[in-house]
């Protein structure tokens, strides 16, 4: 399979944007009150909307292209999420009271603590026994909160993703299955995607933004980016790429939209489909600058531990948060903000790169090695 370089240097900047938003967020900066360039920086959520999509692609991709079976394919998406995933969840599980603690340190904060923070650390510790039972499956997102408070966010809050990831890797292969047979497979596959779509859509008071159907049109736009990409021939492809450029940009300037915000992950991903379409071929500068900057060493080296960073960042932001108040005495947001950025981000940065080689590597590599004492004369690839 071709890797696409660029796309490994987008997850290393998303990952960071989201622990650049709890760092933040951690020293009092809630978004829209503080300015537009602090409120894009917390507001993060979008690019976990573009992970989405992301993931939607590269699913698309391995499936299409290497047709394993389902056995050996969920093996591998197992050992790729699973190893990372458990160890942190521990490191969550001994810090999640921290919220609680913090809350009580912060009586004269000017910005306090944030209320659904403590909300959630409540239900966690009031069903402590299921939500870890919970999350040891990574289906902690399925749960609607009227059956498990806080399911999807408890310990780790950036781990509903997880789930949900988790649930579309399991039904990824039966939903291409059934649009490679005939139309009666096809038609019994909009009706199930239109199922969860409406479920997700129209009982958002019942289903968290962990259940698959919620965010199910996202992984989809990455389907369809894969779908365009597979299908264009060089020529076609230089046109569509500079016309889903295009469209990014107009969405984000045009003055018909009144409200850009929601609008932004559409825009980054319409242009990194844009950009992968003109992979390689001259002529389109601005194709050129996103694909370049997304290829430098440090985009390309937060890419490869941009799955750690996702998870480690939360017990360390914490802990740290703690550490500060404990022993500083701190009056201001900015103060706040310097001190926990000079101390999160190397540390951050160290955690997630000895995580990555010695957690999440061999966790791959030991999937890779059952899927292939299974077929010892198919090499399994990358």
């Amino acid at each position: 399979m071709k890797r696409l370089s660029h796309f490994d240097g987008l997850r290393g900047v998303l990952a960071f944007w989201v622990f650049v938003q709890h760092w933040l967020q951690a020293s009092g900066y809630r978004g829209s009150a503080d300015g537009t360039f602090i409120r894009l920086l917390t507001s993060a959520g979008y690019a976990v909307h573009v992970f989405i999509m992301l993931s939607g692609f590269v699913i698309a991709y391995l499936l299409y292209e290497s047709r394993e079976n389902y056995r050996d394919y969920i093996t591998r998406r197992f050992f790729r999420l699973y190893p990372v995933f458990i160890v942190c969840l521990l490191a969550s599980i001994l810090t999640f009271n921290l919220p609680l603690v913090i809350e009580g340190m912060l009586p004269a904060s000017p910005w306090g603590n944030f209320p659904e923070l403590v909300k959630i650390t409540n239900n966690t510790a009031e069903n402590l026994a299921v939500h870890v039972g919970m999350h040891l499956t990574m289906l902690h997102g399925l749960l609607p909160d009227q059956v498990l408070p806080s399911s999807a966010v408890a310990f780790l809050p950036p781990a509903w993703s997880i789930s949900l990831e988790w649930q579309f890797y399991l039904v990824a292969p039966l939903f291409l299955h059934l649009l490679l047979r005939g139309t009666a497979s096809r038609w019994l596959l909009a009706a199930l995607i239109g199922g969860l779509m409406y479920l997700g859509s129209n009982m958002g008071t019942w289903f968290a933004g962990g259940f698959l159907g919620t965010h199910l049109h996202l992984f989809f736009l990455g389907v369809a980016g894969f779908a365009l990409f597979r299908s264009m021939q060089a020529s076609t492809a230089a046109v569509a790429g500079n016309i889903l450029i295009i469209s990014a940009f107009g969405m984000a300037f045009a003055p018909v939209f009144i409200n850009k915000w929601p609008l932004i992950p559409y825009v980054i991903w319409f242009y990194m489909v844009g950009v992968t379409l003109l992979s390689g071929q001259e002529g389109n500068k601005v194709a050129f600058v996103g694909e370049w900057f997304l290829n430098l060493p440090i985009c390309q080296y937060l890419g490869k531990i941009s799955y750690s960073l996702y998870l480690w960042h939360w017990p360390i932001l914490l802990s740290l948060q703690y550490f500060l108040l404990q022993s500083f005495d701190i009056e201001a947001r900015g103060q706040m903000a310097l001190m926990l950025g000079a101390l999160s981000i190397p540390i951050a940065l160290t955690v997630s790169i000895l995580s990555y080689h010695f957690i999440e590597e061999p966790g791959i590599r030991f999937g890779k090695k059952i899927v292939n004492s299974r077929n010892p004369n198919m090499a399994v690839s990358a």
